[in-house]
């Protein structure tokens, strides 16, 4: 049986890796403990994200042949109307806007389904905005009801860091 397999990835800036600083030497003196030595580390978030998606295309084209692979990309964009006490985005989209843009099909290679092995790391874009994953979601259904094949075995992965904060209303 065909297997068909949606990567659905979150762009969202939240995705971003981060740097900070942490101690790796700690020291006392009249003062109390202290931190006599630090360095910068990254959380790799990004990084981890991208690879672990990699990671599972090739494993799948590997272990399965014949396998399509689709990979979706959602975040939120400026399309909502921003609270201007809080800064923070509300669930409206603005009347201009673009309805169900938040997610898209990134072809490799010009193609909406590829091989596993196709997948590299320049292909996921950058993180940017909020987390629509409910965008992404729609779009990887569209891909799957496409499929005329009954007898296709159909997945959707999802890769995220955490809660969605936009979604579509009654209105789109």
């Amino acid at each position: 049986k065909p297997v068909y397999a949606v990567i659905v990835f979150d762009r969202s800036g939240s995705m971003e890796s981060t740097e900070k600083e942490e101690c790796v030497r700690w020291e006392r003196d009249w003062r109390g403990r202290y931190c006599a030595e630090s360095k910068i580390v990254s959380d790799n978030k990004w990084e981890s994200a991208v690879n672990g998606a990699i990671t599972f295309a090739k494993t799948l084209s590997n272990k399965i042949n014949g396998s399509k692979i689709a990979l979706v990309g959602f975040s939120g964009d400026s399309d909502y109307i921003r609270n201007d006490w809080t800064g923070e985005y509300t669930n409206t989209l603005k009347s201009d806007a673009k309805k169900e843009d938040d997610a898209d099909v990134i072809k490799i290679n010009g193609k909406e389904w590829f091989n596993g092995s196709e997948l590299t790391s320049d292909k996921f874009g950058s993180p940017n905005g909020g987390t629509n994953l409910q965008a992404g979601l729609r779009k990887a259904n569209e891909l799957l009801s496409s499929i005329a094949d009954a007898d296709a075995k159909k997945y959707v992965v999802v890769i995220s860091d955490g809660q969605p904060t936009f979604y579509y209303d009654n209105k789109g």
